[in-house]
């Protein structure tokens, strides 16, 4: 009967070990999430979530803001695409429309909120 409670008490400690291990993990990233710089990518993907629009749609606002040819944003944004390069009408746009400060620790990789119809699986 003693063996059992030690070993009821042992997995009982293990499972509270997992649990602080979990929250502990999550404080650190979030930590870290808030502390360090985001770059211009992560920042077009925000703005994009922010304004329920596509990255697309966000590199034509800035080529009609710097009139830029539809035609050329749309081969920049193919080669943002493919190379990961963005034009600097595209880093103008996102300096000058930054995300605030307050709205750092949301994750953009799952944003959740009030996303479009089609952006639904």
């Amino acid at each position: 009967m003693g063996n059992d409670m030690a070993i009821g008490s042992g997995a009982l400690v293990f499972i509270l070990m997992a649990v602080i291990y979990v929250l502990g993990k999550k404080a650190i990233e979030k930590h870290e999430r808030r502390s360090r710089t985001l770059s211009d990518e992560e920042l077009l993907a925000a703005m994009a979530v922010d304004r329920k629009c596509s990255e697309f749609d966000l590199f034509r606002l800035a080529g009609r803001q710097w009139q830029v040819a539809a035609l050329r944003v749309d081969n920049d944004f193919r080669d943002y695409l493919i190379r990961g390069q963005i034009p600097h009408y595209v880093r103008d746009f996102i300096r000058k429309n930054k995300p605030r400060d307050g709205d750092r620790d949301r994750n953009t990789s799952t944003p959740g909120g009030d996303l479009p119809s089609s952006w639904l699986a």
